[in-house]
């Protein structure tokens, strides 16, 4: 994720360390990374930059990259990135292609205003759409880390299956947490088995968890979806104060 801003007031400099790297989806990898100073305080939702240098090029480039794990974790010392390749800028694709366990590089966070508060209320509703489900993992988590009683729903939209990112450890937080709600929507399964459901998120699937009281909604996705969906929620009655919306 580009976000193209500057680093928020309350931004560090911390020197990262690649701990480990998974590969979570045909084109999605996470990075651990353990940071020094040991110790950053975010909110769920805010993302870092992450300064590269590639040394083949001689180049200097900067990616803005969601945080996909909790709070707790940053205070212990480490961040979880999630980062897709197609079409994930420079940094994205020299994260891919050329970092193992061990490099390291600068980083500076926390930011975005894109975050869940400390009383995140008495409701959620998360819609992610592709790579979207970064920073609403980053919540999903920390809600159910922390135990939180708000109730919780997760609408995740992805072209096929293969593409959920997180897939089997959203299903295990929903079976294990009461409070957490956990949805898929394959938009194009093609030929593969999937028995889920299949369409894009729209108004008749989202008319059925609109409630009345004090849900607060944030959406994430590809440029136009957020705010596509924000328009629908409007117009079935949520309040647009109640809406909180990034775009990739």
């Amino acid at each position: 994720m580009a976000h193209g801003r500057p680093p928020g007031p309350d931004a560090a400099r911390f020197m990262a360390t690649v701990e480990r790297i998974d590969q979570l989806t045909p084109t999605v990898r996470s990075f651990l990374l353990a940071l020094d100073p040991p110790s950053m305080r975010f909110l769920p939702g805010q993302w870092i930059d992450l300064h590269v240098d590639d040394e083949g090029t001689g180049t200097r480039t900067v990616g803005g990259f969601s945080i996909v794990s909790t709070p707790a974790d940053g205070e212990q010392g480490t961040i979880e990135l999630a980062i897709k390749q197609l079409g994930g800028g420079r940094a994205a694709t020299f994260l891919h292609d050329h970092v193992s366990v061990g490099d390291r590089f600068s980083v500076d966070g926390p930011s975005g205003e894109f975050y869940l508060p400390e009383d995140p209320g008495p409701g959620l509703l998360l819609i992610a759409g592709g790579i979207g489900i970064n920073p609403l993992m980053s919540m999903v988590r920390h809600v159910d880390q922390a135990r939180h009683p708000v109730q919780t729903t997760l609408i995740y939209s992805a072209k096929t299956s293969a593409e959920f990112v997180f897939r089997d450890e959203l299903d295990a937080i929903s079976s294990e947490n009461a409070n957490i709600t956990i949805l898929f929507t394959a938009t194009d399964p093609g030929e593969e088995e999937w028995s889920g459901r299949v369409g894009r998120i729209d108004g008749s699937l989202l008319e059925g968890f609109v409630t009345p009281g004090e849900t607060t909604y944030y959406l994430c996705g590809p440029p136009g979806m957020p705010t596509e969906l924000a328009r629908v929620l409007v117009s079935i009655g949520v309040p647009t104060v109640s809406l909180r919306f990034e775009e990739w």
